[in-house]
This record gives C-alpha cells, structure tokens and sequence, in this order.
C-alpha cells in the first residue's frame, strides 16, 4: 500500500471513528438545535350563516309543507361553547 492512500485512509478513520478508534455520537450536534417559535399575528375571516329558521314538527331536520318559519330568532355561533349570546 502506497503511503499517500495509508495517510488517506487513516484520515478518513479518524473523521468516521474519531481518535479513539470509537464511531463519533453524532447526537452532540441534534443536542446544540433550538426550535424557534414565531408568534404569528390574529387573523380573521370574513363570513356568513344563512339558512332559515323554523319549528320542525317531526323533528326530521328537514322543513316540510308542515313546519311554519320563526320570526325574531337570534341565531349565534358559539365560539366558546357556552350556550351564552356574549
């Protein structure tokens, strides 16, 4: 064996296994990474509910020919899921 390829081949061990002729942990640099978390500002969509509300008779979900419209609901959505108009 030549000495330029024993000198290549000892670097090339040393960078795999290390001086001590034992493989390197590679977990010292997974150890060293930070996770960075960006605040991202509030973001709204605009949107509608539409529908029609009425007294479902059969209690089908459905409006039959049967089920007469209701005037002066309020209909919410309720973000907060507490039954409560806020």
């Amino acid at each position: 064996m030549s000495s330029s390829i024993t000198k290549f081949s000892r670097r090339l061990s040393r960078r795999l296994f290390g001086s001590a002729g034992k493989k390197k942990d590679r977990r010292r640099r997974h150890d060293r990474r930070v996770a960075f978390v960006e605040q991202l500002e509030d973001r709204r969509v605009l949107a509608s509910l539409t529908g029609i509300s009425f007294d479902d008779v059969d209690g089908n979900g459905v409006q039959d020919a049967g089920d007469a419209p209701l005037s002066g609901v309020t209909v919410y959505l309720d973000q907060n899921n507490n039954s409560v108009l806020d």
